[in-house]
């Protein structure tokens, strides 16, 4: 018989016991690629999921109705968007006393502020008309029957869809109830994966948002276990992908050129992908908002980011499970995290396969 020796006998002997830590070399990369080819192949079927879940909310009548009504929103202008921002910062949906009533069916609610914003008049003129001297002498050479027309300003004013109230408008993006068991784990693995600090506060208009200026995610309170998952991923990726850093200016120059749509479809994508991967159900909520940022239902957006979603997702899935197995390490959990089988991490399945020994 071959003698070995004392490092072959350990390093032996510890494989026969099974334990992961002290596995050698050759067998940790085997593993590692037999983890990398799972997840690889789980992230596939995800992102088929993620199109074939799109496309069919655009060939759904919900689609169409959606568009539909907001159609009937006005688009506003760059000046506007800023008066609307100014005073109303969380406003989403503005319109009019009256078109919120005649449009939309909603009325606003009782001592609601209005939101000021400029609003054009045309009005025409005829060259004999004309009483400014400036304007007289300008159209001089003009026949007198020539109609001039003008355009002049005045104060309007609208309210946001959060101070009104009455029929619902349609939605293709609607938020999700449930819980996530091991959410405080979870959430404190989004946390650690960030870039950048997490809070929770009161928010109206949306679910929450990254700040540029403040390098900083802010999450609604108050959302349910699943909700407040989707957001924190979703805002997360803008941290990660979007966020312009003037000390790179290559860098920042790239993400300057992606349009707003491409960013929430990236967003939105990598949010759905990760939390899929552990299980977490978000598809009624991210395949109408991927959809809404769409252009049509050949989804050129998402066709085109596919790669920058797929290694966004992986590097955060990486990071998160670490966490997770960090944190089962130090509270000394004798049995791992339930995650549905469907999407369980790779320390479940290591641990699953211990149990078989």
């Amino acid at each position: 018989m071959e003698k070995l020796s004392r490092k072959e006998e350990v390093d032996r002997s510890q494989l026969k016991r099974g334990d992961p830590r002290r596995t050698p070399a050759s067998a940790l990369a085997s593993q590692s690629d037999a983890s990398r080819r799972a997840r690889s192949s789980k992230m596939d079927a995800i992102t088929q999921r993620l199109e074939a879940g799109v496309r069919e909310i655009f060939e759904s009548g919900k689609f169409e109705e959606y568009l539909r009504v907001m159609s009937k929103f006005h688009h506003y202008s760059v000046r506007n968007s800023v008066l609307i921002a100014l005073q109303n910062p969380d406003a989403t949906l503005c319109s009019g006393y009256q078109a919120w009533k005649k449009n939309f069916g909603r009325y606003v609610k009782k001592g609601e502020k209005a939101i000021e914003i400029i609003a054009p008049i045309k009005y025409e003129v005829k060259v004999r008309e004309l009483k400014d001297e400036d304007l007289i002498r300008k159209y001089a050479d003009r026949n007198p029957e020539d109609v001039i027309q003008f355009t002049t300003f005045r104060p309007a004013y609208v309210f946001d869809v959060s101070q009104t109230d009455g029929k619902p408008l349609p939605e293709i993006a609607p938020d999700i109830a449930g819980s996530v068991e091991h959410f405080h784990e979870f959430m404190q693995a989004v946390k650690e994966t960030s870039p950048v600090p997490i809070v929770t506060e009161p928010l109206t208009g949306s679910d929450g948002f990254y700040s540029q200026s403040e390098k900083k995610i802010h999450l609604r309170e108050g959302m349910s276990e699943v909700q407040t998952m989707a957001a924190a991923v979703h805002e997360m990726a803008h941290a990660t992908l979007h966020d312009l850093d003037m000390k790179d200016p290559e860098a920042s120059a790239e993400k300057l050129g992606k349009d707003r749509a491409t960013k929430e479809v990236e967003a939105e994508s990598v949010a759905y992908v990760v939390n899929q991967y552990f299980g977490i159900e978000t598809g009624e909520n991210s395949f109408g908002y991927v959809a809404a940022w769409s252009k049509d239902k050949e989804l050129p957006e998402l066709m085109a980011s596919l790669d920058t979603i797929r290694k966004t997702a992986d590097s955060m899935i990486t990071k998160m499970e670490a966490s997770l197995e960090k944190q089962k390490n130090l509270y000394g959990m004798e049995t791992p995290m339930k995650i549905p089988a469907v999407m369980e991490p790779s320390f479940y399945l290591r641990n699953e396969r211990e149990k078989e020994r």
